[in-house]
């Protein structure tokens, strides 16, 4: 394939705003016909048959058939957009899920709003994110205007709205949803319900509480009728009792589960109270948790999630990221009572000697390679280490 030395081919044209690329598929398309009528094809004979590369933004593109080309470049824009468009998703669910709703991400949004590319272009949850920023700063009728263009684009479909519980609730009193958007609206109304009239706290006010997690430190201290005595006995995840009973007892009050990952299983039973993990004003519900808790709370099941105040003072508090469930919980509990008095830990590696370096299980659902792949995202040398602190009421900790 040659080229007039005279003629310049402009594959893509990359406008730069800040970080932001947008790349036009149109230009592209139109310089690809305006190049095919500038060259001539001279057919070779090696290993690979006729072929030519092109290198375009990182990306190597082997053309085997002048006549697909262009299909295969249209397949190639689209998917280097999909991923430049994930990847700005990605980030921007990332600070929001961390640092909430901050000027940063306001002022990123309403950049990127000015392209009409983007609209038509970037993930459903990259504005979806933006709306719940608006929503929380107070900015309604800007988040109005900006709900319906986006709808504009969309045909009105609603799909994914679902996943955002303060955009649902705000959709849904506008009379603009769907089944699952109802769902989620009133999922969102039940949870700040809940923690408006400190559902929590009140469950736990003057009673004996066991927190037990699900490290295999009790395996064989029979502490399971110990355990069973408290008032209130607090279980994780995907805790198990048949077996186990000696060791960890077999009563089940409050069940606190993971918010993020699809690998906690669900449960059917009646518990006093479901907490879940995510602060879900800055956290998508993922996965099919929306059916669950609706199903929860349509069952008369009483629930619950850690909020925005919680999640943000703990990370202050202990410098880790990405806590446990068990760490979260742990923290909420300090901040309603100031202190864990009339509450006792079990099956927790800051109960022990040796801290434990990776998440293991007393029932043994995994292998040590499993437990290690889960781990790394959390601390939990560093999370040990300052819940032995917190408990013991060895240090100042700023609960606000």
């Amino acid at each position: 394939m040659l080229l007039s030395t005279s003629y310049r081919v402009v594959f893509f044209f990359v406008q730069r705003k800040s970080n932001v690329r947008q790349i036009y598929t149109k230009r592209v398309l139109r310089a690809w016909d305006t190049m095919k009528k500038n060259f001539r094809v001279f057919e070779k004979s090696d290993d690979d048959g006729f072929h030519v590369i092109y290198r375009m933004l990182g990306l190597k593109l082997k053309v085997f058939n002048v006549k697909a080309s262009l299909r295969d470049l249209r397949e190639q824009v689209e998917d280097l957009k999909s991923r430049i468009n994930r990847d700005n998703a990605d980030l921007v669910a990332a600070m929001w899920e961390t640092y909430g709703c901050t000027d940063f991400l306001l002022k990123h949004f309403d950049f990127i709003s000015h392209s009409r590319f983007a609209w038509q272009s970037y993930f459903c949850h990259f504005w979806l994110i933006w709306f719940s920023c608006l929503l929380e700063s107070g900015q309604i009728e800007k988040a109005e205007r900006m709900i319906d263009r986006f709808l504009a684009y969309r045909n009105g479909r609603l799909d994914e709205f679902e996943r955002f519980l303060p955009v649902s609730k705000y959709m849904f009193d506008r009379g603009i949803y769907n089944e699952r958007v109802m769902m989620a609206a009133k999922v969102h109304e039940a949870l700040e319900k809940s923690r408006a009239e400190n559902l929590f706290k009140n469950l736990l006010e003057g009673k004996k509480v066991a927190v037990v997690g699900n490290a295999p430190s009790e395996i064989g201290r029979k502490k399971g009728a110990e355990i069973d005595a408290h008032d209130l006995v607090i279980r994780f995840n995907n805790y198990r009792l048949k077996g186990f009973e000696k060791d960890y007892g077999s009563k089940t009050d409050i069940w606190v589960r993971g918010s993020g990952g699809s690998d906690v299983e669900d449960r059917t039973e009646p518990y006093r109270l479901v907490a879940w993990e995510a602060d879900y004003d800055h956290w998508r519900v993922a996965h099919n948790h929306l059916d669950i808790l609706y199903r929860q709370l349509c069952e008369g099941q009483k629930i619950y999630n850690f909020d925005w105040a919680c999640h943000m003072s703990l990370r202050k508090a202990s410098g880790v990221d990405f806590p446990t469930t068990g760490m979260v919980l742990i923290w909420e509990i300090f901040r309603k009572f100031g202190n864990f008095n009339n509450v006792d830990f079990y099956g927790f590696s800051f109960c022990q000697d040796k801290f434990d370096t990776y998440a293991t299980h007393y029932f043994n659902d995994r292998t040590e390679a499993e437990a290690k792949r889960r781990s790394r995202v959390h601390r939990l040398d560093k999370e040990a280490e300052f819940l032995q602190r917190l408990v013991n009421g060895k240090g100042n900790f700023d609960e606000n």
